[in-house]
């Protein structure tokens, strides 16, 4: 009855432990899962950050020779126009020189 006993408490401890052997290999496998997870996500958020921050960068860039571009054609814009009205006036003082000798000769023919 005694051997009976002892073995009972035996095979109970041996179950016992091997319970807890497998719940810490659980537990394990649980923790190695959680961590796995939070690695990939992690890696996710950094890539995801990454691509926030290129995206923000290459805006910038666009925006920078955007306004480059502009400045440049602005800067041709005010050149043509003032070459249109230098232009403009020589041929006006051309024209007021070319009246003033066509003036002179018909007052000579009136003469």
């Amino acid at each position: 009855m005694e051997r009976e006993k002892e073995d009972l408490q035996s095979k109970h401890e041996i179950e016992k432990k091997q319970m807890k052997m497998t719940m810490d290999v659980e537990r394990q496998a649980h923790d190695q899962e959680r961590k796995r997870r939070e690695t990939v996500m992690q890696r996710e958020r950094e890539d995801w950050e990454r691509q926030k921050q290129e995206a923000r960068q290459r805006k910038e860039e666009e925006e920078k020779w955007r306004k480059k571009e502009q400045a440049m054609w602005d800067e041709y814009n005010e050149t043509l126009k003032q070459e249109m009205e230098r232009m403009n006036m020589k041929m006006a003082e051309e024209k007021q020189k070319h009246d003033k000798e066509r003036e002179k000769m018909n007052l000579r023919r009136e003469q």
